[in-house]
């Protein structure tokens, strides 16, 4: 298994692949940016499992053009910070919502 840790913050990458070294076997990889990511891991036939809320699947997908998945996982987002009760979070989720062209 490899793991793609994705943050504009290089201290973040590196505090998480600190903490995953030596707890399984595989590869860590980093990324800074969204763009970044989706290509890395579509070179490594990588499948996103998790993403870091403020970042996004959907948002990423969105950047890249493809509406049908920016749509599902901006909905995901959308439910998650319903039940987590953020307002502030959905507001933002609704906004790029309304961005997928």
């Amino acid at each position: 298994m490899n793991i793609l840790i994705v943050d504009d913050h290089a201290i973040v990458r590196a505090g998480l692949r600190r903490l995953l070294r030596g707890l399984f076997e595989g590869e860590v990889l980093e990324a800074a940016t969204g763009r970044e990511a989706l290509a890395l891991a579509g070179d490594l036939g990588m499948r996103p499992l998790v993403a870091h809320c403020r970042l996004g699947l959907g948002n990423l997908y969105r950047l890249t053009g493809d509406r049908d998945r920016a749509r599902e996982h901006l909905a995901v987002a959308s439910k998650m910070y319903d039940e987590m009760d953020m307002p502030t979070w959905r507001g933002h989720v609704a906004q790029a919502l309304q961005n997928v062209t």
